[in-house]
Order: structure tokens, then C-alpha cells, then sequence
């Protein structure tokens, strides 16, 4: 793979270490055995095609793309990752393409969903808000126990937690520090409620428990029924921890299906209000240069990396190099995983190759359509 300046992948690194722990979402940290996981019950749905399958390349700008997409993965699991999928999704190129390389994974198999969590969490909330069940901006004490929020938040003495705002815990504002090293409660807090952005795996986890409270039902199921159910998401599904359920779980799809999901929300499709999807892409400064939060979702301003005509990123990635991004631009998805946090930071390589690699066929498909070729 091309090499990336110094400052770039250090800012991915720090990108990495705030969001890699965003699939637990509750009381601990990620490394939980894997056979103390079980599969929620996932339904049988019908699913309706997207336009992303294994390309058949007719042309010879197709075909080297879709080799140095090939190259590009297989560059990942020997420079350490055990195994790793990426789907591009491309209509407007009349491009759609996705693989696996290594031994360990297929392009179809499911994988960690990473950060992936915070948006479904995001518009779960969001659909209970169309159907007025509640506000965005409501406290979260109308949600959940007075000795619970009681103790949430206190600065100098006095306690906060009561207003805090449930736009405050999806974009990250709430003031909570991140859980304390016994996973039982959020450390100090990092300032009021509104002051500033800080990453917290704790608004996630009470954002999760409003969900329940609203919908009367357990999270998994208000997932299935808001999101995966009506959009044909048959392979995307909680692994619940036996013991702790959906607080100590994570979310597992795959590339159709996280495909499907960013692709509806990137036509405008993933919600009956229109201001909804505005609402998501409401975006705040984060303390990185380059780098904003909406609700749910981050966003990449790549000319402020130096990477002048590149665009922007939009989406969510995470712990084992997982990542799942929609590029304006291009009108172009990138969905992928290296299933390993060996290379440390190989997704960010990786995203920027394959951008880099997109680019460079999107030239060509230009030039060969306005005749010069």
C-alpha cells in the first residue's frame, strides 16, 4: 500500500483509540470470550437485492480497479490482519464490487459492526421521535430512575445528570466521563451538559436504556423492529453476552447488510420526516482537526488532512479495524473489516488506498467518456 504522511495516520490512530470501543455498550470493556456470546434470534426476511454484488468487469478500467482493490486487501493480511472483506459500492461509476483475502473470513460472513452501534442507536431514537414518543430534547430523567441520573453527573457538588438532553448523549455532550476502570459507573464528569464533546461509552449505554423504556421493548428487538426488519437486514443481529444480555453484547452484520443500511440513509430514505435526517447530520467540532460528530455518525473533512479534492468521509468504524463509509463525492460506499486490530490501524491505510484507488478509475472513466480516449 502507498505510504501516508506521519500526521495522517496519527490522526486515525487517535480516531481508532476514541471509537474501538464503542461495541460494548454498557459496563465493560470489549474483551469478552466468545463463547459467553450467544446470536439473538434473527428472522426470516425477504430481502430485495442492493445493486452491490461480486463484479463482472467488462471494461479494463473496471478490471484494474477491481485489482487493485484485490491488491489492497491482500496487502492488509500480510502486513498482519488475519483475514479482511471490503465491499465499494459505486452506482454512479457503474461499479459495485466486494472480496475477501486471508483464511479466516468471507465476503459474505458477518463481522463486528464496530461503531456502527452509535448509529443504529441513533435513528432507533430518532424513529421513536416520528412516531412522538418522545423529543430529542427532553431530559433523561423523564426515562430513567431518579438514583440512576441522581448520580450521573456531579460537578461541585451538585447533580446535573437532570439536565441532560437525549441530543446530548447522541452526539456526545452530555458532560459524562467514559466508564471507570471497575465498568460501573461513568468517571469524572468532563464538564456541564451542552460545554463540550467528549466520547463516552456511558451515553450510548442510557441511550440504550431510554430505547427500552419508550418502546417497552428489550433492545435487540426495538433494533429488529425500527431498523433491520424494514430494511431487509436479515444477517445483522446482537450476540448477547449469557449472562449481562445486550449491555455486554455487540452488534454483528455484514457488508450487504451495512451496505443497505448506509445506502438508505444516504438517499434520504431512512426516515418519514426529512428533518430527521437532517438532525443526523447536525455536525460538531471534535478536539481532532478534520473531524465532526452528528448524531450517531462522524464525519472526515479530508482537505483539512491534506488531502486536497478527496471530499469527505461520513459514517462509523472502530475496534478491529472495522469501518463503514459513505463518500458524497463520489456518491460511493466502503464497507470492511480487517477482523483483527493487527496491522494497528490498517483501516485507515486501507480507506485512503481505496479512495485513492477510486479516484484514479473515476479519471479515467471521465476521460474515456468525453472521447479523448
Amino acid at each position: 500500500m502507498k505510504s501516508h504522511p506521519a500526521h495522517i495516520v496519527r490522526t486515525w490512530q487517535l480516531i481508532f483509540v476514541v471509537t474501538g470501543f464503542l461495541t460494548v455498550l454498557l459496563l465493560t470493556t470489549c474483551q469478552i470470550e466468545p463463547d459467553n456470546l450467544i446470536a439473538t434470534a434473527v428472522p426470516t426476511i425477504a430481502v430485495v437485492p442492493t445493486s452491490t454484488t461480486e463484479t463482472a468487469t467488462t471494461t479494463e478500467p473496471q478490471a484494474e480497479l477491481a485489482q487493485t482493490l484485490q491488491n489492497i486487501l491482500d496487502q492488509a493480511v500480510i502486513d498482519g490482519a488475519s483475514g479482511a472483506v471490503l465491499l465499494v459500492d459505486a452506482p454512479d461509476l457503474d461499479f459495485a464490487w466486494k472480496s475477501a483475502a486471508g483464511q479466516s473470513m468471507a465476503a459474505d460472513e458477518p463481522f463486528l459492526m464496530a461503531g456502527g452501534v452509535e448509529m443504529v442507536t441513533a435513528v432507533t431514537l430518532l424513529k421513536l421521535c416520528e412516531q412522538s414518543q418522545l423529543n430529542l430534547e427532553d431530559p433523561i430523567s423523564l426515562y430513567l430512575p431518579a438514583d440512576l441520573v441522581n448520580r450521573l453527573l456531579v460537578v461541585n457538588g451538585k447533580s446535573l445528570g437532570e439536565t441532560i438532553t437525549i441530543h446530548q448523549l447522541l452526539n456526545h455532550t452530555s458532560g459524562l466521563g467514559d466508564f471507570a476502570a471497575d465498568g460501573i459507573a461513568p468517571g469524572p464528569p468532563v464538564g456541564k451538559p451542552g460545554e463540550t464533546f467528549h466520547h463516552s461509552r456511558a451515553n450510548i449505554w442510557l441511550a440504550g436504556l431510554i430505547i427500552e423504556k419508550v418502546s417497552g421493548l428489550p433492545l435487540p428487538d426495538a433494533y429488529r423492529q425500527f431498523i433491520f426488519e424494514p430494511l431487509g437486514m436479515a444477517h445483522t443481529y446482537f450476540a448477547l453476552d449469557k449472562e449481562a444480555g445486550w449491555q455486554k453484547g455487540r452488534l454483528v452484520s455484514t457488508l450487504e447488510d451495512q451496505n443497505r443500511f448506509l445506502r438508505t440513509w444516504a438517499n434520504d430514505e431512512l426516515f418519514d420526516n426529512p428533518a430527521c435526517q437532517g438532525i443526523m447530520s447536525n455536525w460538531i467540532q471534535t478536539d481532532d482537526a478534520g473531524r465532526y460528530y452528528g448524531l450517531g455518525m462522524q464525519r472526515f473533512i479530508l482537505d483539512e488532512w491534506d488531502f486536497p479534492g478527496l471530499g469527505q468521509l461520513i459514517g462509523y468504524g472502530g475496534q478491529f479495524n472495522s469501518l463503514a463509509f459513505y463518500w458524497p463525492e463520489q456518491n460511493v460506499t466502503i464497507i470492511g473489516t480487517l477482523n483483527s486490530n493487527e496491522p494497528p490501524f490498517g483501516f485507515a491505510s486501507m480507506m485512503l488506498d481505496v479512495m485513492l484507488a477510486i479516484q484514479e478509475y473515476a479519471n479515467k472513466r471521465f476521460i474515456m467518456e468525453d472521447g479523448r480516449c
